[in-house]
Formats: structure tokens, C-alpha cells, sequence
């Protein structure tokens, strides 16, 4: 195995990472509606509990399973990425389950996002910045 497949498949983990940490953020702001974002930068893996949030309570168990295993991916990412684990050579295995769980992960938030529509729009009420007018439906 070459130095550049060993780089690409790190790069791979990386993105995996900032993909869970995205959706993290995205379902913190979703559900808890922070009048500021969070000051803490390593908070992505606490806030993967706000994407129960985004579904209804009959998902609940399928949901916390791959948060469960998002958890995981982000560990197990972190250590690769710091030089702390024996699997920095993540194989080609590993990287396409883990996004496999990334996906999974990451269509919570875009079925909460695209939502049911009400005449061409959205019917998700976004919350309007400080100063403007709150509960608007948002356009697409």
C-alpha cells in the first residue's frame, strides 16, 4: 500500500468526522434554538443526542442505534487522526461502513430539513434571527 492511499484513506476519516460534527451542530441548533452559537468546538459528540429531536418517538430505538455507532465513528476517527490507535491504516472496509452510518446519520437531519410542504414551502418554522419576526415558514 502506497503513502498516497494511506493519505486518501485518512482524508476519508476526516471527512467522515466534519460530516458527523455537522450533523451534530445542525440538529443542536434544530432542536434547542441557542440564541448563540455553542463556545465549546468539542461539543460534537454530546450534541448528536439533539437528533432524537428530529424524529418522531417511533423511530426512537433506530435513531439512538446509529448515534450509538456515530459515537464510535467519532471516537475511533479522533484517535486515528491524533496517532493514538493501532488502526491508522483504516481498511477500505471499515471507511465504507462508517459511511454507510454517516449516511444514515446525515438523512435525519435532511428528512427533518426537507419536512412536509405547505403551498411550495417548507412548513419547518426556522427561528429568525434577534430583532426580526419568529415562527416564519421558510422558503426552499
Amino acid at each position: 500500500m502506497d503513502v498516497a492511499d494511506l493519505s486518501l484513506r485518512r482524508i476519508k476519516v476526516l471527512e467522515l468526522r466534519l460530516r458527523i460534527e455537522r450533523v451534530s451542530f445542525g440538529a443542536y441548533k434544530l432542536v434547542s434554538k441557542p440564541d448563540r452559537p455553542p463556545t465549546v468546538s468539542n461539543g460534537a459528540d454530546a450534541q448528536l443526542a439533539f437528533v432524537l429531536g428530529l424524529v418522531g418517538q417511533d423511530r426512537y430505538g433506530e435513531v439512538l442505534g446509529v448515534i450509538r455507532l456515530s459515537r464510535h465513528i467519532y471516537k475511533k476517527s479522533s484517535d486515528i487522526l491524533h496517532g493514538r490507535s493501532g488502526l491508522l491504516n483504516a481498511s477500505s472496509v471499515v471507511l465504507d461502513e462508517w459511511e454507510l452510518v454517516v449516511s444514515q446519520l446525515e438523512g435525519f437531519l435532511d428528512q427533518y430539513l426537507e419536512g412536509p410542504e405547505v403551498d411550495g414551502e417548507s412548513a419547518i418554522a426556522i427561528p429568525a434571527p434577534a430583532g426580526e419576526v419568529s415562527g416564519q415558514i421558510a422558503s426552499r
